[in-house]
């Protein structure tokens, strides 16, 4: 697992950066992640509720996301994980995050090929 030099394990409290990463975006190596800063992996309502998405390829997005948020766990990050029944709309999220004194997030957007 590549991440940034810093070591030490962020919680929420720790500062005003979080990582944030939904199902598409579940990466070994993400330039986005540090272990000092805080992951949140957002079941986003655009994805889960908007759209009528085969329900296997839900399961198999909630089912890897909670195995990366176990991956993540073990590999030392603080991680939270946000269920889309928790969220009415996306923004919801950017709500939640500013509570808890977040200001600047990170995320990491895979390469498409043109």
């Amino acid at each position: 697992m590549r991440t940034s030099q810093r070591k030490k394990r962020a919680d929420f409290t720790a500062g005003h950066e979080a990582t944030v990463v939904y199902p598409h975006q579940i990466l070994v190596e993400s330039p986005a992640l540090a272990v000092d800063r805080p992951v949140v992996l957002a079941e986003d309502p655009w994805f889960f509720k908007r759209f009528q998405f085969h329900a296997q390829k839900i399961v198999l997005h909630r089912a890897s996301m909670r195995r990366y948020r176990d991956y993540l766990a073990a590999g030392g990050f603080g991680v939270e994980y946000i269920e889309a029944a928790d969220l009415d709309t996306s923004t919801d999220l950017i709500v939640h995050l500013a509570r808890k004194g977040i200001s600047e997030i990170h995320l990491c957007a895979g390469n498409r090929p043109d």
